[in-house]
C-alpha cells in the first residue's frame, strides 16, 4: 500500500511548518519551503505531539496572567453587583446610620451619654493660664470643664462668676450664672486645677463661638494646729480613782500647782491670745491676725483631741474675730493614761481661704494667639 507523499514542509524564515509541499514557497512570507525528514509514521506523530507540548509550555506564564485576571474581574464585578443591590433606591429612602453616642464616666461611677466637644481654647494673664477642655450635653444641662494652670499651691478652683457661652453671632446660648457647681477633680498638681460646672440650660457645643468669665473663684483649705499640755496630779487621780460610767467630784477653783500651756509652732492666722484653768475646765482665748474676709476662726472648724481621741469642746467667736475654746479637763484625763499626770491635747482649726483672680477671661478661637 503506497502511502502518500506528506504535505509539511518547514519555512527557514518564519521557523515554522507549513501545510505544503517542499519547494513551494510559504504562504506568509513566499520563502521557499524547505522538505522535513522522513520517518516512521509514529515517530513522526510523536515528533509533532511533542512539539505541541513545547508551545503549551511556552504558553503557561501566559495562560497564567490570563486567568488571575480573569478572576480579578469577577470579584470586582461581584463587589459592584452586591453594592447595587444593597443600595437604596434613591437618597430620600436611605435609613439613618446608627452611631454610638459619647459617653462621659464622672467620678463616681455616674455615666452621661450625648454630644460633645473638645476645645482647647485659653487665656493667660500673668503665670496664670485658664483653658476650656471640652463640653459634654446630658439631658438638659451642659457641663463645661476648666483647667486652671500656673496658681500657687495649694489653691484650687472653685467657682466662675459671671460666666457667657455665645454663638457666632454674640447671643448668649446659656445664662449669666451657673447654678450648680459640678467639680469632679480636686487639685491635680502643685499650681494645677480642674473644675467641672453645670450650665443652666442645654448648649450644643458644636454652637459655641466664645466663652467670657468675669473672675475666677479660688480656694485654699487651711490647718492652724495648737498643741496643748495640763498637768494636774489631782484631777488624774479622782478620774483613775472613779467608777466606770460616773463622773468625778469637781476639783477647786484654782489649782496653785497645776501648769497649763498652749503654744502654736506655725500659725498664719491666728494666735493665743490667753489661757486659764478653773473649776477642772481649760480655756483658751484665740485671737485672729487676718484681715482677709473668711479667715476668721468664726468660719473654722475647730477640734479639741487628746492622746487617744477627741475632746467634747465649745467655741465662741468675739466681735473682732477673737475665739474662745473652752473644755472639761476630766474629759481630757480620761483618755489619757492611767497613772499620768502630765495630759497633752491639740486644736486643730480648719478653714477654707478665698481668693479671686478677675477677668474678664476671653475664651475662643483665637484666644492665646492675639
Amino acid at each position: 500500500m503506497l502511502r502518500p507523499r506528506p504535505r509539511q514542509a518547514w519555512c527557514p524564515r518564519c521557523d515554522e511548518v507549513r501545510h505544503a509541499r517542499a519547494g513551494a514557497p510559504c504562504p506568509r512570507c513566499s520563502a521557499r519551503l524547505v522538505g522535513l525528514p522522513r520517518g516512521s509514521g509514529p515517530a513522526h506523530w510523536l515528533a509533532s505531539w511533542e512539539a505541541l507540548l513545547q508551545r503549551v509550555r511556552s504558553l503557561l506564564p501566559a495562560l497564567r496572567a490570563v486567568a488571575v485576571g480573569v478572576v480579578v474581574l469577577m470579584l470586582v464585578a461581584g463587589a459592584f453587583v452586591a453594592g447595587r443591590s444593597s443600595s437604596p433606591a434613591s437618597a430620600a429612602s436611605a435609613a439613618p446610620a446608627t452611631t454610638v453616642p459619647p459617653t462621659l464616666t464622672l467620678p463616681g461611677g455616674r455615666v452621661l451619654v450625648g454630644p460633645q466637644r473638645y476645645f482647647g481654647w485659653q487665656e493667660t494673664r500673668g503665670e496664670t493660664t485658664l483653658t476650656l477642655r471640652a463640653m459634654f450635653t446630658a439631658a438638659e444641662s451642659t457641663s463645661a470643664t476648666f483647667e486652671v494652670t500656673g496658681l500657687d499651691g495649694g489653691w484650687t478652683v472653685e467657682g466662675m462668676e459671671d460666666l457667657r457661652v455665645l454663638d457666632g453671632q454674640g447671643r448668649r446660648l446659656a445664662l449669666t450664672r451657673f447654678a450648680q457647681d459640678m467639680r469632679g477633680f480636686r487639685s491635680r498638681g502643685d499650681g494645677d486645677s480642674v473644675i467641672t460646672v453645670s450650665l443652666q440650660s442645654r448648649v450644643d457645643p458644636n454652637a459655641v463661638a466664645s466663652v467670657s468669665i468675669g473672675r475666677l473663684i479660688l480656694g485654699q483649705q487651711l490647718e492652724e494646729s495648737l498643741a496643748g499640755t495640763l498637768v494636774d496630779a489631782d484631777l488624774k487621780r479622782r478620774v483613775d480613782q472613779s467608777e466606770p460610767g460616773r463622773a468625778s467630784a469637781a476639783g477647786p477653783a484654782s489649782c496653785p500647782s497645776c501648769r497649763l500651756q498652749v503654744r502654736c509652732g506655725v500659725c498664719q492666722t491666728v494666735r493665743v491670745a490667753g489661757t486659764a484653768y478653773r473649776h477642772d475646765h481649760v480655756t483658751m482665748l484665740l485671737a485672729s491676725t487676718s484681715r482677709v474676709p473668711g479667715e476668721s476662726l468664726a468660719n473654722a472648724d475647730i477640734i479639741v483631741s487628746g492622746a487617744s481621741g477627741q475632746i467634747g469642746s465649745l467655741d465662741t467667736t468675739l466681735e473682732g474675730g477673737d475665739t474662745v475654746i473652752t473644755f472639761d479637763g476630766r474629759d481630757l484625763a480620761g483618755i489619757t493614761e492611767r497613772g499620768q499626770p502630765r495630759m497633752p491635747f491639740s486644736v486643730t482649726a480648719t478653714f477654707n481661704r478665698v481668693r479671686f483672680l478677675p477677668g474678664p477671661w476671653q475664651l475662643d478661637q483665637r484666644s492665646g494667639s492675639r
